[in-house]
């Protein structure tokens, strides 16, 4: 199993619980799972397409992971996915 870390703005989503274990090879797939678990942070994750919604980023092994990318991104049991919003401006 793969932790995923909710973020504070998120936790509304999931009741209040900061981590879900979940099942996945990739992070696209983690992230499809902690959906299913946690059914409210579905609309928070994908848009209306099933895509990752642009906003959305993940932090996994010190790597920023992005969009399609999460597709291709493997994860192994016991590691760490951390949900985070990216942040625009100048």
């Amino acid at each position: 199993m793969t932790c995923v870390k909710i973020p504070r703005v998120l936790r509304a989503a999931t009741n209040g619980v900061g981590e879900i274990e979940v099942f996945g090879n990739t992070i696209r797939e983690a992230l499809d799972d902690a959906a299913r678990l946690m059914p409210t942070l579905k609309l928070h994750l994908f848009d209306e397409a099933g895509r990752v919604r642009h906003h959305i980023l993940c932090i996994h092994n010190e790597s920023v992971v992005r969009g399609p990318e999460m597709a291709e991104h493997r994860v192994s049991p016991g590691d760490e996915i951390i949900l985070a919003n990216a942040f625009a401006g100048g």
